[in-house]
């Protein structure tokens, strides 16, 4: 929802919204971390996921990401893919 947000946001629509609500913002500190947000965006956490996955319980690894296994998706290759994505829906 936050992406969605943002990019409505970054697109030009007055959304009335508040960066304490993206991931990357720091409560204590009250400073948002706009790298951290983009590489949430480009999934990074996914990415993250996937290698803990793949080290820690290899079948469940293959069965939770059958599909980018099968199409040679791998941890390292999701940034690239999705800007591919979001180029093609821009």
């Amino acid at each position: 929802i936050f992406g969605a947000l943002k990019g409505a946001a970054d697109g030009g629509l007055d959304i009335p919204h508040s960066e304490k609500r993206f991931p990357g913002y720091d409560r204590d500190s009250k400073e948002y971390d706009a790298d951290m947000h983009r590489e949430r965006i480009f999934g990074g956490h996914v990415g993250e996921y996937m290698e803990y996955l793949e080290e820690e319980d290899n079948t469940k690894y293959q069965a939770q990401f059958a599909a980018y296994l099968e199409n040679d998706v791998e941890a390292d290759g999701l940034e690239e893919l999705y800007e591919s994505v979001h180029e093609k829906i821009r």
